[in-house]
């Protein structure tokens, strides 16, 4: 069984899960021509059936869902501030989600150090594939704002 503190660390990267699409979704034309943003919006889909199939196998919901809600408003609020409705300006999509995407992999980190403390390999595969797979997009990120960088000095 796991502790509060745990359910609602894996309500909080359910939440980086739902931001992530709903972010891609209402970005897709910005961002569609720099990332893949079918094929992200896909994976974290995956992602999150992963982790509500696992709160629904820990019987966590109760904990965790409210979590993730509250979690989910906070990233919104923040998202919503920072890109400040230019939801058509690439450079400032991709800055949100610099930010973003390391805060999901600190978050998806620490629900690893829950599944060591638990030893849920379950937790852990999902928290590790968590960790890889949002490095991996901010690495996409950090080289598609290289570009703009080079792009707009030059102008």
């Amino acid at each position: 069984m796991l502790n509060e503190f745990s359910a609602k660390k894996i309500g909080e990267v359910l939440a980086f899960c739902r931001v992530g699409i709903e972010t891609l979704v209402k970005g897709r034309n910005a961002l569609s021509p720099i990332l893949e943003v079918g094929k992200t919006i896909t994976q974290i889909e995956d992602q999150e059936k992963i982790i509500r199939a696992l709160v629904d196998a820990q019987s966590i919901g109760d904990i965790t869902l409210p979590k993730a809600e509250k979690t989910a408003d906070k990233l919104r609020a923040m998202r919503d501030m920072y890109v400040d409705g230019q939801w058509d300006n690439p450079a400032e999509l991709l800055e949100w989600l610099g930010f973003f995407e390391g805060a999901a992999i600190v978050h998806f980190a620490l629900v690893v150090g829950v599944a060591d403390a638990t030893k849920n390999q379950i937790i852990k595969d999902m928290a590790s594939h968590g960790v890889h797979f949002h490095e991996s997009v901010l690495t996409e990120v950090k080289k598609a704002l290289e570009k703009i960088g080079e792009k707009k000095a030059q102008s």
